[in-house]
């Protein structure tokens, strides 16, 4: 299956990411949007999203931007990195109910807090998420919306070539 990592579904964060935050917005609704901003900066990440029927995968690494679902070959996304980023800073009026849980497990030796938050599905149903973003950095490592699951890594990345 080909898909759009921009736009697939599984691109959980990206579709909760951060628009010119206001001082209105809600404190924790700010950090689940700031999640994924800091995701796209960081200097390299794997990150991979698992629904029914579809495992995606997405690296950064090296100044390489690299995709793939179903276990498909690899291929460059580098051109698509700056609408990913148009995405994430405008979707923050997507975010409601945000609400941090409480403490998450520990993930590359950082402790994180997990976050709950309404936002859209691709077919504009509401849908309960979660997300564990690192106390320290502010990063995302795992996300759970619905039946999609996803998890981060920013160290120990697997070699891959386009």
């Amino acid at each position: 299956m080909n898909i759009n990592p921009c736009l697939s579904a599984c691109c959980l964060l990206w579709l909760a990411g951060s628009p010119g935050i206001s001082a209105a917005a809600p404190q924790d609704c700010v950090r689940v949007a700031q999640a994924s901003v800091k995701r796209l900066d960081a200097a390299a990440f794997y990150l991979v999203q698992e629904m029914p029927g579809l495992r995606s995968e997405t690296i950064k690494q090296g100044g390489q931007w690299l995709h793939r679902a179903d276990g498909e070959p690899w291929k460059n996304i580098a051109g698509q990195t700056k609408a990913m980023r148009r995405a994430a800073e405008r979707s923050q009026s997507l975010l409601t109910a945000c609400a941090r849980e409480g403490s998450g497990e520990s993930f590359e030796g950082e402790a994180t807090d997990v976050y709950r938050f309404n936002a859209p599905d691709m077919g504009g149903d509401t849908v309960v998420s979660r997300v564990w973003i690192g106390r320290n950095s502010g990063l995302p490592y795992r996300e759970v919306a619905g039946e999609v699951r996803g998890s981060t890594r920013y160290t120990n990345l697997p070699k891959v070539a386009p």
